[in-house]
């Protein structure tokens, strides 16, 4: 990062990070995040987001909610991707898991979705599906309904697919 003398600033930390994690370095992403730190380059709401996907990745969701949890203490405000971001990972996560830790982990997504509304933010048609599809596989038909009633209520339009995904639901 020190290269020819370029300062370094925190969307070319971001974009670095980005990459390391979609190929798979997911340590070496953190040891840019700790050289951005130390360097007193401020983290913003990509910083989170991206860190944020690192640990659902990496089977930690929990880590992620913390980040998430204390974005704000840390001078960030949160923004509606940010919580697709944690929504997404924790019903993939969710979804390689068993027995009670999966609806545990479903019932913290459906808290988390409820808190973007809560925080005036917008909600996103990602964050719709991810639920609604996650609601629906584990038999949980009539409260992906809802959910499908506050997406268009929003002003989101679902597709057929969503709508088959809740009819195979039942």
């Amino acid at each position: 990062m020190d290269f020819y003398n370029c300062k370094p600033s925190v969307k070319s930390c971001n974009v670095i990070m980005n990459i390391l994690i979609e190929i798979g370095y997911f340590n070496k992403a953190h040891k840019v995040y700790l050289w951005m730190r130390d360097k007193g380059i401020a983290s913003d709401v990509y910083t989170f987001t991206i860190r944020i996907k690192t640990f659902c990745q990496t089977g930690r969701p929990h880590a992620a909610l913390r980040l998430l949890r204390n974005m704000t203490s840390q001078g960030c405000d949160r923004n509606a991707a940010v919580y697709c971001t944690v929504i997404g990972g924790l019903y993939e996560w969710n979804y390689r898991c068993e027995g009670l830790c999966r609806k545990s982990t479903l019932v913290e997504a459906v808290k988390l979705s409820e808190s973007v509304t809560a925080e005036g933010l917008t909600p996103q048609v990602v964050m719709y599906n991810t639920l609604i599809g996650g609601l629906c596989k584990n038999s949980r038909a009539v409260e992906a309904e809802s959910f499908l009633s506050k997406m268009v209520n929003c002003g989101l339009q679902p597709d057929d697919y969503r709508y088959n995904t809740i009819i195979n639901g039942y």
